[in-house]
């Protein structure tokens, strides 16, 4: 079988003009759909009136959204807070106007001084002064009282004259010892009052009081022994916080019957300042001693200490004792660990020798619940408990833990 021959190319290109071009394939169309026309108007809402045009050269005005007022309105104010910045330091330096356009500048009050921040400066602090009024003889058997103050010297009579009210309570004649202060206390200072009369028992035994001036008073009741047969002489002790800063010297004269008289209030002591004072403690409590240190050096006053004081190449054994010797008081910190002390109990029985003409040398301090027992030669001493502030307790604590001392 024989393949037909190819159609010639010229078939393939040629053109028939006189073909039919071919109908497209139809496809659906959608036209629109309008409403038809009617003849009746219809009503159009109400229209407000155009606003005016604006004038020739000026834009028209676009209403502000509340951010776009909020932001002008910060930088206005910043603008004119950069205004007043600016004019400021030009009105400084502004030339004064000559003299027929000067304007006459109005009266000042007088400067005043200039005062530190956060108010007045405050007026230094006056030394207060201490008093103790007590009966000027009392009977065996027979109830009495003791009244001791802090007061300023301004307020001196006055406190006479609260005293003198009490004048029935101290058997109708009342003395007073009192002094100058040598030590400015700070107001809201804690002063103790201790008497202290051989023979006698107080009630209550110490009165702590809060320094807020003019003045502040303490009340001690007592009963004179009924085997009362001689005078009896002795001092209330005054304590700055932690610190003895001073005694005031009691004397309360023996009479056979009392008499009802008017107020003898003219009777002065002395307050004596103890200053300096010799540390006896254990190296194993040695923040207590510092504690009181500090203390005693923020009121001017001095502390013997071995560590401070003993120079090198000093004999330290000799040296103590010459510093005993040199002290107005013995301060004793009693604890478990002085109480076993060797050293403690050299010093404490070489300061024994001042007892006779200094019976108020020995001055005891403790601080540890119960108190350790004292040896029989201390035994009629009066230790006086203190209150130590947390932090020196936890570093009493950790020193202890440690054993960083071992004396």
């Amino acid at each position: 079988v024989e393949a037909p021959e190819p159609a010639p190319l010229d078939d393939f290109l040629s053109f028939d003009e006189e073909a039919e071009p071919q109908a497209e394939p139809e496809t659906e169309r959608f036209e629109p759909i309008t409403p038809p026309l009617v003849d009746e108007a219809i009503p159009l809402p109400p229209q407000k009136a155009p606003p005016a045009p604006p004038p020739a050269g000026k834009p028209a005005e676009i209403p502000e959204t509340g951010r776009e007022v909020g932001r002008r309105q910060r930088e206005e104010k910043q603008r004119e807070e950069m205004v007043e910045k600016q004019m400021k330091p030009a009105e400084r330096s502004r030339p004064a106007p000559p003299e027929s356009q000067a304007i006459p500048a109005k009266p000042r009050a007088a400067a005043r001084p200039e005062q530190p921040f956060g108010g007045a400066a405050p007026a230094p602090l006056q030394p207060p002064e201490f008093s103790a009024f007590y009966p000027a003889g009392i009977a065996p058997g027979q109830a009495y009282a003791l009244m001791a103050f802090v007061h300023l010297d301004s307020v001196r009579d006055r406190v006479r004259e609260i005293a003198a009210g009490f004048a029935g309570m101290m058997g109708g004649q009342p003395v007073s010892s009192s002094a100058p202060g040598r030590i400015a206390v700070d107001i809201g200072s804690l002063i103790t009052f201790v008497p202290q009369i051989a023979g006698i028992t107080f009630n209550p035994a110490e009165l702590i009081v809060t320094w807020t001036p003019p003045y502040q008073s303490a009340t001690f009741l007592f009963t004179a022994p009924a085997d009362l047969k001689t005078d009896l002489t002795g001092q209330v002790m005054v304590f700055h916080g932690p610190l003895i800063v001073g005694e005031i010297p009691v004397s309360l004269k023996l009479v056979t019957q009392t008499a009802a008289a008017s107020p003898a209030l003219n009777q002065s002591g002395e307050l004596r300042r103890l200053d300096p004072v010799f540390a006896s403690y254990s190296h194993r409590d040695s923040p207590v001693m510092e504690y009181f240190r500090r203390a005693r050096h923020n009121t001017g006053q001095k502390m013997l200490v071995d560590v401070y004081d003993l120079r090198s190449g000093d004999h330290w054994a000799d040296r103590l004792l010459e510093m005993i010797d040199q002290s107005a008081v013995f301060q004793l910190f009693w604890s478990q660990h002085s109480a076993q002390s060797t050293y403690c109990r050299k010093e404490w029985e070489y300061a024994l020798r001042h007892l006779p003409q200094r019976p108020r040398f020995i001055q005891p301090v403790w601080w540890n619940a119960p108190m350790p027992s004292p040896p029989p030669e201390l035994a009629d001493l009066h230790f006086q408990r203190i209150g130590l502030p947390s932090t020196t307790r936890a570093q009493l604590v950790l020193a202890q833990v440690r054993g960083l001392f071992g004396r």
